[in-house]
This record gives structure tokens, sequence and C-alpha cells, in this order.
């Protein structure tokens, strides 16, 4: 009996567990549409006097894009690409990376040894090398791109900010680092073009998420979204990051290099020089 006992309470307990989060999600789901509804509140009533609101999901979109560098690419490519299930900054936050993604997949090819066409005529051996480094940066770009995207799938982005910052951040160095690399050759010009639109969309997936974090701060959403996960490791950690996290040496991190300027550098050569 006693066997039973414990395990019909470690079953209520999980089931406990899951609807405090299933609850805390959704208020925090609803709490940051009450916010883009407010930040588009203007723009309907302005509108309805001209004869009639925007569409819901083109408000979304614009509230969102607002709060990005490159507000015309970002309202450009969620636009067409948004479902009207994708009101929620959340949904249109990953879509803003999927989107980024696509662009910096079709980019890549451009950098490719295999038939890329900034490899066409080029001789020189620092021309070959920065572009070889360039395809390996941008692949590292898009490992780090899939990786926000997989680990938004089926929870809240709000408790894993830390992660996608980071991994956004460092997807945006990739490729200020790969224009670094080329910019003593013919090809920096023709590489930049190449690489603005997935540049500047990344840029835009970092800002949204950054604008999510601080509405969530300020509602103290992301606090009690970790306590009521009860200081589990979120399912998509592999084993080695697990293992990593549970270590008690581990340091702090005093530097951060990303692009849009909110990191402490924004160009990885900088930040690799004052390091002793």
């Amino acid at each position: 009996m006693g066997k039973l006992d414990e395990a019909e309470q470690a079953r209520l307990e999980a089931r406990r567990r899951t609807r405090k989060r299933i609850t805390i999600i959704s208020l925090s789901s609803i709490l940051l549409v009450a916010i883009v509804a407010a930040a588009v509140v203007g723009t309907r009533a302005g509108n309805s006097k001209k004869g009639g609101a925007e569409n819901s999901l083109s408000t979304s979109v614009k509230a969102v894009c607002d709060v990005t560098l490159y507000k015309d690419s970002c309202y450009n490519s969620l636009a067409p690409a948004a479902k009207p299930d994708q009101l929620q900054p959340e949904e249109l936050f990953k879509l803003a990376i999927q989107v980024a993604r696509n662009e910096l997949s079709k980019a890549s090819q451009y950098f490719s040894k295999d038939g890329g066409v900034l490899y066409n005529g080029v001789r020189d051996n620092m021309t070959i090398t920065a572009l070889e480094n360039c395809q390996e940066l941008l692949s590292l770009a898009l490992d780090h791109l899939d990786s926000s995207l997989q680990a938004g799938q089926g929870v809240s982005v709000i408790g894993i900010v830390d992660d996608l910052r980071t991994w956004l951040s460092t997807s945006g160095t990739c490729y200020q680092t790969c224009i670094d690399g080329l910019s003593e050759t013919e090809l920096n010009a023709t590489a930049n073009d190449y690489l603005k639109s997935s540049s500047e969309l990344t840029s835009n997936s970092l800002a949204i998420i950054t604008w999510i974090s601080k509405v969530a701060s300020s509602l103290n959403i992301h606090r009690r979204l970790l306590n009521c996960e009860d200081h589990e490791m979120p399912k998509w950690l592999h084993p080695e990051g697990r293992e990593l996290l549970q270590r008690s040496d581990l340091k702090k991190v005093d530097a951060i290099v990303a692009q849009d300027g909110s990191g402490n550098y924004t160009r990885i050569t900088d930040a690799l020089k004052d390091v002793s």
C-alpha cells in the first residue's frame, strides 16, 4: 500500500505541476497579447476615421515590428508569412526566426565551395580562406537559429530568454565576422549584400525577444515561470547541457557580442582583444 500511495502522490504532484505551468503560460500569453493590443489601439483608432480598422493580424505584426531596428524588413517578411492564429508576440517571434533562417539558408549557398557564385574567378588564397571561414560561420549561425526554433517548440519562450538571446546574438556575430574577414577583398560589398536580409531579420528576432523579455519582467512573469518549473531541466536540453548546468564551477559570462549594441561589444574581434 505504501508504494501505491507514493505512486499516486507522484501522479497527483505531476498533474498539479502541469496545471500550474499551463495556467502561468496561458496568463503570460494573454498579458502579452494585451500589450500588443494596447500598442495598436492608436493605429486602429486612426484608421477607423478613414473608413475602417486594419486587420488584427496586420496590426499585431506592425506592433511587434515597431520594436525592431529594421522595421520595413520585419513587416515585409512577417506580414505575408503570418497566419491568423499567430497573433501572439511569441508566435510572431518564432516566425521571425523562421524567416531569418530561411533567408540565411538561401544566402549560404552563395558562399558554398560547391558551386557558390562568390568563388567564381577567385584565385588568391586570402579570399579563398575568407570564403571558407564564411561558410563555417554561416553554418554555425544556422545551427544557432535552428536551436532557437527547436527550443521554442511546445514551451513559452519567456522561460528560455537568455538562451534565445545568446543564440541570436551569436548568429549576428557570425554574420559580422564573415563580413569582417572579407573587408580587404573585392567581395566585401557583394557578400554584405547577400547577407543583408538574413542579418537584419536575425537582428529583428533579437529585438523582439528582448522586448518580450522586458514586458515579462515588468509583469514578473519570468520569475513565476521559474517557480512553477520547480527548478526542472527543460526537456529540449541535451545531456551534455544538463551536466554542464549542474557543475559548481560555472563561470559568469562577462563579454557579450551583439551587432545591435545590446551586448558589451559589437564586433567579436574587439571582444577578443580584451581577453587576457
